[in-house]
């Protein structure tokens, strides 16, 4: 009988023992636990950090991209916009061999005027040549400019954010347009002109 309170205090201590190794043991998976969450959240959290730079990237590269293209773009293309922003008049409008041509016709004609070679056939004829090269030229021009229309309405399709495109093509298509006027007036003033030669030289 003496002996009785010790294997009480032996049956105690172990359930002591059991209920605090069974404690820490849920602490520590607690523990391990909230370190997983933590782990799971660093690795959303790294993995929406590198979302962000990404999109982040992207945008700048896009912006890049753009400024590299409008650099290259507007130095392929500022030549064509210099050709074709003149103004007041189709003179200043066309490329230069149909200015040419306009200065040698307008160097005929005030020959005519003076009297330098009046009346002579050579002279008639020269007008008359000068007019069809005229012509000839316009034609090329019309040509030039429609493709050149075309041209930046393919181009605008690809990159819309090139606003200057559009004045390409709005000033082509107003060489174009004034070229197709211009060219019709000289038709008909080159058959007026064939039948007063010809009537003033009989």
């Amino acid at each position: 009988m003496d002996h009785l309170p010790l294997v009480e205090d032996n049956g105690d201590a172990d359930l002591s023992r059991i209920a605090e190794e069974s404690r820490r043991a849920e602490e520590l998976f607690e523990e391990k636990l909230m370190e997983a969450r933590d782990s799971i959240a660093r690795v959303f959290e790294e993995h929406r950090r590198m979302r962000r730079e990404m999109v982040s990237l992207a945008r700048l590269f896009e912006m890049w991209r753009n400024e590299e293209w409008s650099r290259q773009s507007e130095a392929h293309l500022c030549s064509r916009l210099n050709l074709l922003r003149f103004c007041n008049c189709f003179i200043r409008n066309a490329h230069e061999p149909v200015r040419r041509r306009f200065m040698n016709l307008s160097l005929c004609l005030l020959d005519q005027a003076q009297g330098g070679s009046s009346g002579s056939r050579v002279s008639h004829l020269q007008v008359m040549g000068e007019l069809t090269l005229l012509k000839d030229e316009l034609r090329g021009e019309i040509t030039t400019m429609n493709d050149e229309v075309v041209d930046m309405q393919e181009f605008k399709m690809k990159y819309p954010q090139a606003g200057f495109l559009t004045d390409i093509e709005e000033s082509a298509q107003g060489v174009a347009d004034a070229a197709v006027v211009l060219l019709s007036t000289l038709k008909r003033e080159m058959e007026e002109l064939a039948s007063f030669f010809t009537h003033i030289s009989q």
